[in-house]
């Protein structure tokens, strides 16, 4: 308890679990440990013996004499070192780093009595440092291994940038005897070395001794056969983007901010921010999240494959947060039953949908509670398009229980009109809207093909559109109808996607702002070779990635590019209301199941509606991902198992832009 109270501000050797010397990344030792609080090592014994060490260093002749003396040996084992060579493929045994620029010069000024080095195999894989000090260990032998508490001498020579070793870490790269062997060698690269020291009482002996160890256990030695696995997701884009981080000059790249990520500026909110801004989390954060992640932007998804809106706050679907309310609630069909997509039809794009909000006459201001605000409140959502000269409005009051169902489904559509349509395998029912919604949505197909700048083939005047909803949540259903869900395969559980929805594949698309951003910057980097070309088309591609391509829910921070892969649940802070209380400090958990596999949609360009942006082809490049195609961001889901709200009690489950998200590494 005492421990947890001390915050601590600094930090020193010995207290990291990872760190990086160029950045404000690092990850401290729990609280909980004494670790956390011992910035360096103690010797006690050794303050008591300082007398008598100055007394036996000035008998041998004083400090130039043991320079003298120990810079000997060094020079001595490193020619050794240097000289080892397999003899298949007359590659080096050993990689030496040194800071000077001449190793095998270096005068004792510049050079301390110390060897810093990795080892490789007859085909040039890395041994990892682990494997060396195990062995080295076994022959009586003692040397270092890792970043010896140096995390600045250690990313210079290795060529290890900042965002390197946060991918390190999250693969299980850590400074800790417990740490995660695997994590010695990435992407066919080492994350520490191994350093073998020697001083006045070094003999030629104990030199020879070391390299006859290097010949016995390393020299002409293959690597181990390793089959690939699917664990490795991702190794060929982060072998990539690692190799990039250590070319001259690599560190010359445009600062994309947070807000540049997103084509959507405007934000709407479900509740206003002033009822929320107020609560203060009921728990605090783990001390050991040094640089937690946050929400950083909401989008629901009203019409499937239209644009998005993006929000600060919004419900999680009741009873059991299985998606979020409204999000892909309607769809747009041809007459053969067909649902349409932007893969199809690029200018849905151009479709805007935005939520309307009704206080039935009450000022907003007026409400005090989150309850009160919602049940005063009816909702419709309204669709805008360029194409069409006025806009739609679609009621949304279909029996949600955090809703009164004060509007009914419009009548002037016969019962015939009701269809099971098929979402990628799974049947969804369906009702028409309206006569209204048919006319307007075929009015936006045929006005667009005709538009010049679409390019489109004209329509017949005979073809039809149609939008149609969900009939889960009307009012003719049962009152439990708002509860069924239908299963969807998961290597992590029993995940469901609501019949409310016409989600393809999961409940919510999660994706990262690193992930974006680190993708603008290598399509940058091709596109100055494109610019060099004269290749102006490709040369303005990244200015048209955005957020708003990958088509994502949940959008969190991260230092990481493509972190996510690596997570297997995610907690996400949310606000409760229950009853006539909102508090801060609830969590739901969502399992990751799985990478999200990308076609060209992605290519589609959220500004003009035109499949225009070749993100595809770049993604192609680097994301390939044995058995799930071509991946960008990952599936999350609420387990079906997560405990369900008291239905006796009113009770709202609201995320928002933010708040922290607590991630669990695989």
């Amino acid at each position: 308890k005492r421990l947890t109270i001390l915050q601590k501000r600094f930090y020193g050797g010995g207290t990291l679990l990872a760190g990086a010397a160029d950045s404000a990344f690092l990850v401290a030792k729990s609280c909980q440990s004494p670790d956390h609080f011992e910035d360096g090592t103690i010797n006690y014994h050794g303050i008591a013996a300082l007398k008598f060490g100055f007394r036996f260093i000035q008998g041998l002749g004083g400090m130039q004499a043991v320079e003298s003396y120990a810079h000997g040996k060094r020079q001595y084992l490193l020619q050794g070192m240097l000289s080892l060579r397999h003899t298949l493929t007359n590659r080096n045994l050993c990689t030496i780093y040194s800071f000077s620029d001449h190793v095998r010069d270096a005068s004792s000024s510049r050079q301390g009595p110390v060897i810093a080095f990795n080892l490789h195999y007859g085909d040039g894989v890395v041994v990892p440092f682990g494997v060396v000090s195990d062995a080295a260990d076994a022959q009586n032998i003692q040397i270092r291994t890792g970043c010896f508490c140096n995390l600045g001498g250690c990313q210079e020579l290795l060529q290890i940038s900042a965002e390197d070793m946060e991918i390190y870490y999250f693969r299980g790269r850590q400074c800790s005897e417990d740490r995660d062997r695997a994590a010695d060698v990435l992407y066919d690269r080492p994350t520490g070395a191994c350093r073998v020291s020697v001083g006045y009482g070094t003999t030629i002996e104990d030199c020879d001794i070391f390299l006859q160890f290097l010949r016995d256990h390393f020299l002409n030695h293959s690597s181990p056969a390793a089959d690939e696995t699917d664990d490795d997701v991702g190794n060929a884009y982060h072998h990539r983007l690692l190799n990039a981080n250590s070319k001259e000059g690599n560190n010359v790249r445009s600062v994309v901010s947070d807000q540049d990520l997103f084509w959507t500026q405007k934000v709407q909110y479900f509740v206003p921010d002033r009822l929320l801004s107020s609560i203060l989390p009921s728990s605090s954060i783990s001390c050991t999240e040094s640089m937690p992640t946050q929400l950083t932007a909401i989008f629901v998804y009203p019409v499937k494959s239209c644009a998005g809106v993006r929000v600060d706050n919004w419900p999680l679907l009741p009873p059991q947060g299985q998606g979020l309310l409204y999000d892909r609630t309607f769809a747009i069909i041809d007459e053969n039953g067909r649902v349409l997509s932007q893969k199809m039809f690029p200018m849905l794009a151009l479709i805007r949908p935005y939520f309307h909000f009704d206080h039935r006459g009450e000022s907003e201001a007026a409400v005090g509670s989150v309850k009160e605000y919602v049940q005063r409140s009816s909702v419709t959502l309204r669709l805008t398009s360029p194409y069409n000269d006025t806009d739609l409005e679609l009621p949304l009051d279909f029996g949600f229980e955090c809703f009164p169902s004060t509007v009914t489904p419009p009548t002037e559509i016969s019962d015939h009109a009701a269809q099971t349509l098929r979402v990628c395998g799974r049947k969804v029912a369906t009702r028409r809207i309206s006569s209204d919604a048919d006319q307007w949505i075929t009015s936006f197909f045929r006005n667009s093909h005709t538009s010049s700048s679409n390019g489109g083939k004209p329509l017949s005047n005979e073809q039809r559109f149609h939008i149609v909803r969900t009939t889960a949540d009307e009012p003719s259903s049962s009152k439990s109808s708002a509860k069924k869900k239908t299963s969807a395969s998961s290597s992590q559980g029993s995940t469901s996607i609501s019949s409310s929805s016409f989600a393809n594949t999961a409940q919510f698309l999660l994706l990262s702002t690193e992930s974006v951003r680190s993708l603008i910057h290598l399509i940058e980097e091709e596109d100055t070779a494109a610019m060099a070309e004269a290749d102006e088309a490709a040369a303005v591609r990244c200015h048209k990635v955005k957020v708003e391509n990958f088509r994502p829910n949940l959008v969190v921070s991260s230092s990481v590019a493509h972190e996510e892969d690596l997570w297997q649940r995610v907690d996400f802070s949310i606000y409760r209301a229950h009853g006539d209380e909102t508090l801060l400090g609830s969590t739901v958990s969502m399992e990751v199941t799985g990478p999200c596999a990308r076609c060209t949609m992605v290519d589609v360009n959220s500004d003009t509606g035109k499949s225009e942006c070749r993100v595809f082809e770049a993604l192609d490049a680097y994301r390939k991902q044995r058995g799930h195609g071509v991946c960008f961001g990952q599936f999350v889901a609420v387990p079906d198992h997560s405990s369900e709200a008291d239905g006796n009690e009113w009770s709202l489950s609201l995320l928002k832009v933010g708040t922290t998200v607590s991630k669990h590494v695989k």
